[in-house]
């Protein structure tokens, strides 16, 4: 349990000024899941509407509409990287630099 308290208690002065970009990154996550979840439904409607009722207009929106989820979850998974690598490059420069300050002022001898 210590250690776990120690971790935290460098790591969150580091994350703080990440606080927007992570919550950003965690509702990117949560689109994207719904997108996910989306898909196998509209198969339910595309295969109910091309097999039942032979409704071939409901069948051409379906197929649109999981085009239009594909798009939607691939430029939101680019956009969820790219705010991960944001924040994950931010923290390792942060630590960079306080490790490089602090061998700047360490004695040579």
């Amino acid at each position: 349990m210590k250690d776990i308290t120690t971790i935290f208690r460098y790591l969150l002065p580091a994350l703080r000024p990440y606080a927007w970009a992570i919550l950003g990154s965690l509702g990117i996550t949560g689109i994207v899941i719904g997108a996910d979840l989306l898909q196998p439904y509209c198969f339910k409607i595309l295969l109910d509407a091309a097999t039942l009722s032979l409704h071939y207009q409901m069948v051409l929106i379906m197929l649109l509409a999981l085009l239009g989820l594909a798009v939607i979850r691939s430029i939101v998974s680019y956009w969820e990287g790219y705010a991960r690598s944001k924040v994950g490059e931010g923290i390792s420069q942060h630590y960079r630099k306080q490790l490089f300050e602090h061998v700047l002022h360490l004695p040579l001898a």
